[in-house]
């Protein structure tokens, strides 16, 4: 179930709402793997650089689906406005680097759902078998031309995705990569500079009507297996490069703004509630023990008023729960 936690702290006079947005940065100073960094499959495709400050990275589509990752500690969903971004030179990159599968693969950094994503029937190549992804996708020239993809797939494998090119990702050249998800209009926009200066515009990927929505819980840096795919049409690719300054920060949807009145008839707090969120004003004396004022409340998706009718005599402090009802 998936929680989020936020505080009302004052003498029963004010009231401060935290934890609305979050953010963490990597420039590989120092060793990932102390910072929440893991691999999942190939463990020789990601290599930290110590010397140089940041990781080597290889993509080879031979092998099985492999990350390089960091979980995020919560899921983001359609609702959430979010933001990554990431430095990335190839030294090399090749396509149908794999026996029978002539055609272009992509190399991927981006959002992925890890239970998803390492469940052994998830293909990338077949474009029917990686639900919940939020990536940036570059396929090599196999004759139609290099293509940046900004892409997102929905839980039930909807795609809403750009196709750029011809655009090619020179080998030696530092890219940096900045996208954004804009909820209230469905739009992943990417922004790219080489070596610092602006690179060619990237067309937006833009959520349907009718997709379904997204998953995502890990930030991941992508080795796909070319396994899985139509043997007529099968791509594969093999790069190395680096991968530094990687970046994320999101907005909570669901953390209600919050305020405070201290009435005669006790304390009440008011709230920006949702739907399918349910809504527990809780009361403390000492900042330690927490006790539930009121049973948990159903938010409506409007503004909720939560009182507290018997306060006591003295100072109180007061939080709200806030806990996303389970799916069925």
């Amino acid at each position: 179930m998936l929680k989020t936690k936020l505080i009302i702290v004052g003498a029963a006079l004010a009231a401060i709402a935290i934890a609305k947005s979050a953010e963490f940065t990597e420039t590989f100073d120092s060793n990932p793997a102390e910072s929440g960094w893991s691999v999942f499959g190939n463990q020789n495709l990601f290599t930290w650089n110590s010397a140089d400050k940041n990781l080597k990275v290889e993509w080879d589509s031979s092998k099985p689906n492999s990350y390089f990752y960091k979980p995020l500690g919560t899921t983001l969903t359609r609702d959430y406005y979010f933001e990554f971004g990431f430095d990335v030179k190839l030294n090399s990159i090749a396509a149908g680097t794999t026996p029978g599968k002539p055609f272009a693969f992509q190399i991927a950094i981006g959002l992925i759902n890890f239970t998803n994503a390492t469940n052994p029937n998830f293909f990338r190549g077949t474009g029917m078998d990686s639900p919940n992804i939020v990536e940036f996708d570059y396929f090599p020239d196999t004759g139609f031309g290099a293509t940046i993809s900004p892409v997102i797939i929905s839980a039930s494998n909807k795609f809403a995705v750009s196709f750029n090119f011809p655009i090619e990702m020179t080998t030696g050249v530092v890219y940096h990569v900045d996208m954004v998800f804009i909820p209230e209009s469905g739009v992943l926009k990417t922004v790219m500079k080489s070596n610092n200066l602006p690179f060619v515009p990237i067309q937006d990927a833009v959520l349907s009507s009718d997709f379904d929505g997204f998953f995502v819980d890990t930030l991941a840096i992508c080795s796909y297996s070319d396994e899985g795919q139509d043997p007529l049409w099968g791509g594969s690719v093999h790069a190395d490069g680096i991968v530094d300054n990687i970046y994320i920060r999101w907005q909570n949807p669901y953390a209600p703004t919050l305020a405070g009145t201290l009435k005669a008839g006790g304390y009440q707090v008011r709230i920006n509630s949702h739907q399918m969120w349910w809504y527990t004003l809780e009361r403390s004396e000492n900042l330690k023990i927490w006790t539930a004022v009121l049973p948990a409340t159903p938010g409506t998706g409007g503004e909720l008023i939560l009182s507290d009718s018997n306060p006591p005599s003295d100072k109180a402090f007061y939080r709200v729960r806030a806990e996303k009802m389970p799916s069925n």
